[in-house]
């Protein structure tokens, strides 16, 4: 054996940590297996569910957002983008209304005050009636369901925002 000696440690032991080093920022660079990476991102079915939920086209949506476009009995339109929704491209989706769908008006602040006052809320919500509803108002039109993929669906509430 040799007893070539690196400090304190023999020759040997010094080649193999150099080895497994080295295995290991090969591996970390590939990006496969790493023993580094958590073990849901080395199953390749989870990193493809990360692809698709970390932008657009989620696969659960319980909500949308878009401008009215129609009011009828029973029923609502509304044109949205998919900019701010989870769709491929714009899109109108029919709401549909019923006896449990709630209507609230929900106040936010169009800048932070510089001081807030303890215990006031910077946001306010009240409900509204459906004859409050007006063509060219945006909501936020939510279900209890997942509504991905749907162009119809029941709404639990619609929320009119209003920056003041």
């Amino acid at each position: 054996m040799n007893n070539f000696q690196l400090g304190r440690i023999p020759l040997w032991i010094a080649i193999l940590i150099v080895i497994v080093v080295a295995a290991v920022i090969v591996l970390w660079l590939l990006g496969t297996k790493n023993p580094l990476y958590p073990a849901e991102k080395q199953n390749p079915e989870n990193e493809e569910l990360l692809q698709e939920n970390s932008g657009q086209n989620a696969e659960q949506v319980f909500s949308y957002i878009g401008k009215i476009s129609s009011i009828e009995s029973g029923e609502i339109k509304i044109a949205t983008e998919s900019a701010k929704n989870s769709l491929d491209k714009n899109e109108i989706i029919t709401i549909l209304l019923n006896d449990q769908t709630k209507y609230y008006k929900v106040v936010v602040p169009k800048t932070l005050p510089e001081n807030p006052e303890e215990n006031k809320p910077l946001f306010s919500r009240a409900e509204i009636a459906f004859s409050d509803l007006e063509v060219g108002t945006e909501i936020t039109a939510v279900s209890t369901e997942n509504i991905f993929g749907k162009t119809e669906f029941t709404a639990k509430k619609i929320e009119v925002v209003i920056a003041e």
